[in-house]
């Protein structure tokens, strides 16, 4: 049994938010050269307080970007859809300019990617181990939140979930 998530309709709400529907797709998520990843992603999202033309620009490629994978999501195989797995990290002062770390988490159900996330810490640790903590707070904080919506779809997981760092003060 194979089962595929998709945010497709959230996709085409936002194209259709923006009257960017009938856009002609690119291969591309932002135009930054031939490194393109979800960096690119991550980097314009930091600036929605106080975007600049450049900021939307690069947002509204990225919409563009979407439309050209339209229906496209996570499949499922089959597994232990109980078991629930976590792996965080940080990278301890990663920011050169502000010295922040970035902190990352991702989430399997079943030997199947479901959710992850990285992003920029809003305050300094002032020790790797700090860092780590923040990270295994947030992957801790999710993985609770996904219990609880395993539990709204009659889903009984495994307990206790498990949690990996790679950090050994952590």
């Amino acid at each position: 049994n194979k089962l595929l998530l998709t945010q497709n309709k959230y996709s085409v709400d936002l194209l259709r938010k923006h009257d960017m529907l009938g856009c002609k797709p690119r291969k591309t998520p932002v135009t930054s050269g031939p490194r393109i990843s979800s960096y690119d992603v991550n980097y314009v999202s930091q600036f929605m307080r106080c975007p600049t033309d450049i900021h939307f620009q690069l947002a509204k490629h990225i919409l563009i970007y979407i439309k050209g994978y339209l229906g496209q999501g996570i499949t499922l195989g089959g597994g232990n859809y109980s078991e629930l797995i976590a792996y965080c990290d940080s990278d301890m002062d990663g920011c050169l300019d502000t010295r922040k770390s970035t902190l990352g988490y991702c989430v399997f159900v079943g030997g199947n990617l479901v959710s992850w996330s990285a992003k920029k810490q809003h305050t300094i640790s002032r020790s790797s181990t700090e860092a780590e903590y923040k990270s295994l707070a947030n992957a801790a904080a999710e993985i609770l939140w996904l219990s609880y919506l395993f539990d709204e779809l009659f889903v009984k997981l495994s307990l206790p979930c498990k949690l990996f760092c790679d950090n050994f003060g952590a």
